[in-house]
């Protein structure tokens, strides 16, 4: 069901257009269906580490597609209106999952809802904040304090095991450590972290280029 969503040309409209509405508004990030599927991938690297049923995975892979489609008019309120987007193309598409209510949720809390109980939740929150690599970073990004940072940081690695969850940012040499953490965002990216940690019971142990990020959120 993910592939068949991921090529309906529906949804590859809505991102189009979102990509062109970001690129006319000047848009630091990138919302884009790069941005969707890096997330979804990442959800399928963790869930599957945390040996959740394939249905699980898929259904919280579909989430992370479908958790910015709300941003067609900008990324206000996108959270609502993306979970009202999906509900609306699930009926009219005759697609049931067997989460949806998770799915759903997890598409609404997507921004800020770091303190909530759905796995499915906290598992896209973490995957979402934790996309800051170089494709994120739309053309007036590049000209922003802080938010340029992140055409340096070339991959995400994420490792999980009985204890940890290991987050490594693979970084070029050129990055400005000091600007990147005194970029608002990063904050959220560490909240992001330690929520999703917390709710798998395991420490979080967060890397550049495999050394300890010794960052004071």
């Amino acid at each position: 069901m993910y592939e068949k969503i991921l090529n309906d040309n529906y949804i590859l409209n809505l991102y189009n257009k979102i990509s062109i509405y970001e690129e006319n508004e000047k848009g630091w990030a990138h919302h884009n269906l790069q941005h969707a599927i890096n997330v979804a991938e990442m959800i399928e690297l963790i869930l599957m580490g945390l040996f959740y049923n394939k249905v699980f995975i898929e259904n919280a892979k579909i989430a992370a597609l479908l958790h910015d489609i709300g941003c067609i008019n900008g990324k206000e309120n996108h959270p609502a209106k993306s979970e009202l987007m999906a509900k609306e193309y699930f009926k009219k598409k005759n697609i049931k999952l067997k989460y949806e209510k998770e799915v759903l949720s997890a598409i609404k809390n997507h921004s800020a809802g770091f303190d909530e109980n759905n796995l499915m939740t906290i598992c896209l929150i973490f995957c979402d904040k934790i996309d800051i690599k170089k494709t994120r970073v739309a053309k007036e990004g590049y000209n922003v304090v802080g938010m340029r940072q992140l055409q340096y940081i070339d991959d995400i690695n994420i490792f999980i095991n009985q204890d940890i969850i290991k987050i490594d940012f693979i970084i070029n040499d050129l990055l400005n450590l000091k600007e990147l953490e005194d970029f608002y965002f990063t904050d959220k990216v560490f909240k992001a972290i330690n929520s999703f940690a917390n709710k798998i019971n395991k420490k979080p142990i967060i890397n550049i280029n495999n050394q300890k990020w010794n960052y004071n959120q």
